[in-house]
């Protein structure tokens, strides 16, 4: 009895973190998104194809912000044809600003999933300091809902508080001298802050999320 309180709680818990409304994002929009090593291909459904040829550099697409405060947020992306590999797994990211500006000054931050492509509010993530251009200390393998109400290191303000300027999906690159990935789609959604009643939760709990091998290293940015 004990194992399926718990199976109910963990899904209780995941279906509190699920969207209550969300946009995606997909077709002719990635012809004005934000991008790294990626080219956007016309035609229907549209895409964005992300390609990389050295450990170093990422490939990147990402849907342009303000997105609003990082605590009410949560995305996911769809992808395809991924080669190249060992871990160049595709994987989700926040960029956030103090300022609600990007790319103009310090004081920004990347929540990286360790999740692969999907970044909610269990999801495990650590955190990437552009001032420092080094992972904060501490917050590596921690949950997104973790962080949420710390302070960041430049302000009293939390990373719950702070503007997402970026909701970005990454092929990663660790273990590959080459790869790539099609993005087909990118969503972005509010969180649901109360838990479902019993009898829609019980509908549900065949939900699940697949979950990738995470990376930590160095992210260029957009």
């Amino acid at each position: 009895m004990k194992a399926k309180t718990t199976g109910l709680l963990i899904s209780l818990l995941a279906l509190a973190s699920l969207p209550a409304s969300a946009t995606s994002y997909s077709g002719a929009d990635f012809s004005t998104m934000a991008e790294a090593n990626g080219t956007y291909v016309a035609g229907s459904p549209g895409y964005e194809a992300l390609s990389y040829a050295s450990p170093d550099v990422d490939a990147v697409v990402g849907v342009r912000g303000p997105l609003g405060d990082l605590d009410t947020l949560s995305m996911s992306f769809v992808y395809s044809d991924v080669t190249g590999g060992p871990g160049n797994a595709p994987f989700a990211a926040f960029g956030l600003s103090l300022d609600g500006t990007w790319g103009l000054g310090h004081q920004e931050f990347d929540i990286i999933s360790e999740d692969g492509n999907q970044l909610y509010g269990y999801s495990d993530v650590h955190v990437w300091d552009f001032t420092t251009d080094a992972d904060v200390p501490g917050l590596t393998d921690v949950t997104l809902d973790s962080i949420l109400n710390l302070a960041n290191p430049y302000s009293s303000a939390t990373y719950g508080d702070l503007e997402a300027m970026r909701a970005y999906a990454y092929v990663g690159d660790e273990g590959a001298l080459s790869g790539s990935a099609d993005i087909n789609s990118i969503t972005i959604g509010s969180f649901v802050t109360s838990v479902p009643d019993v009898t829609s939760t019980m509908s549900l709990l065949g939900i699940g999320f697949g979950a990738l091998v995470g990376l930590r290293r160095r992210l260029n940015r957009s």
